[in-house]
């Protein structure tokens, strides 16, 4: 890596937390995994904004003091990633007394199972871990440090916008494993199309908006926006939009079990970023040119996804592309139009508060009136109905 000569003890030394942070966050992740399945979403939800806003106090704790800010922020990461990771121990414990035992078995059957399955999840697990890092990696040796600040912020954004529809899914995957465990063939498409279609609209709300107005809205948060900062978040934000309508599909594939064609697929068109990456720089072209290729490799995973589900679980491929993949498209398309007019017209501080505005409400519009089917009106409806309405009568009714 090319860093700078004054700042290689700083960096070991946040490399040497990363990894302690990284064993700390691995040992966490059956307790994790306990309370997703047994649907203590609640509970999940509040350990998931507990983490977000104690890593977000470090950005205010960061100047406080004259210590190195670098490993300044390391040591608070790793502290807080402890103590969250405290909390997920302490209530497993707690509440799945029967599941949180510590025993020695060995069942050489289901041992070689799980280690099959696990085995291919860790390298589908290692082509995404160089996906993500690798083109950084290319960029910080062909041009230098400045590319990895515009790549940090970059990413910054990219992971904000998409946690919003990850979190979203993380409450459909236990769902998604017991209907196809159940072969209840017709609830599970619906519940697929669904949270695929409420995946996307999740996502579009947010970047949309962001993406109109990412000038002014970089220019107000950070003093000095590094070079390719914008295009990279904005590209990097398309290639999550389409992550996150075939996020379903992930588990659906692993909810099938017999992984190995599919990660190995999966792995090799991902891992085409490196020699990508190399060649774009080493001959020249702009970076961002990477960033455009990951779109294009998201958009070439989400086709094998839907081809690999319909071979292997007889997946209706047809029906997903009409009813998923091209509503959303059409949502996309006709949800810029008003916000795209404004921002072309009033070019200004207001006029981008306009477009914000305008762009959530024209995305939730018609994700409802195109997007959804009429039976999942029909369900938002008596939800409305039973849980705001008719609360509102009654709490009326008890004052009076």
């Amino acid at each position: 890596l090319s860093i700078p000569e004054e700042r290689i003890g700083a960096a070991n030394v946040a490399y040497q937390l990363s990894i302690l942070t990284f064993c700390i966050n691995f040992l966490r992740i059956p307790y994790n995994a306990a309370i997703i399945a047994e649907e203590r979403m609640t509970v999940f939800a509040v350990f998931s904004i507990a983490e977000a806003v104690l890593k977000l106090g470090i950005v205010f704790l960061l100047v406080i003091g004259n210590f190195d800010r670098l490993i300044y922020y390391c040591v608070l990461f790793a502290i807080i990633t402890f103590l969250i990771n405290v909390m997920y121990v302490v209530y497993c414990h707690l509440q799945f007394k029967d599941v949180c035992k510590l025993t020695l078995q060995y069942d050489k059957a289901l041992t070689k199972d799980m280690m099959n399955f696990s085995g291919w999840t860790l390298f589908g697990g290692l082509t995404g871990v160089a996906t993500n890092e690798g083109p950084g990696y290319f960029m910080n040796y062909f041009i230098g440090v400045q590319m990895n600040a515009a790549m940090g912020i970059a990413k910054q954004v990219g992971n904000a916008v998409y946690s919003f529809a990850s979190s979203f899914q993380t409450a459909f995957n236990p769902q998604i494993v017991k209907l196809y465990s159940a072969n209840e063939q017709e609830q599970l498409k619906s519940l697929v199309f669904r949270s695929s279609k409420l995946s996307y609209a999740l996502i579009n709300m947010i970047a949309l908006p962001i993406i109109l107005c990412a000038p002014r809205i970089f220019n107000l948060w950070l003093v000095e926006v590094p070079e390719y900062a914008i295009i990279f978040s904005i590209l990097l934000m398309l290639s999550q939009m389409v992550a996150a309508i075939a996020s379903p599909l992930w588990m659906l594939a692993h909810a099938a079990g017999n992984i190995k064609k599919y990660q190995l697929t999966i792995g090799i068109i991902n891992l085409l970023i490196l020699p990508v990456s190399w060649a774009v720089l080493f001959l020249g072209f702009e970076p961002y040119w990477i960033l455009a290729f990951l779109v294009l490799l998201n958009i070439a995973i989400l086709i094998f996804r839907v081809g690999y589900l319909k071979n292997t679980i007889g997946f209706p491929a047809n029906d997903y592309y009409r009813q998923v993949v091209l509503k959303s498209f059409v949502v996309t398309l006709l949800s810029a139009i008003i916000p795209v007019a404004i921002k072309f017209f009033v070019d200004s501080f207001w006029g981008d508060m306009a477009v914000i505005i305008v762009a959530i409400v024209s995305v939730a519009v018609c994700f409802y009136y195109i997007g959804m089917t009429q039976r999942e009106r029909e369900v938002i409806h008596n939800w409305v109905n039973n849980h705001i309405i008719k609360k509102n009568r009654s709490e009326s009714n008890y004052s009076e």
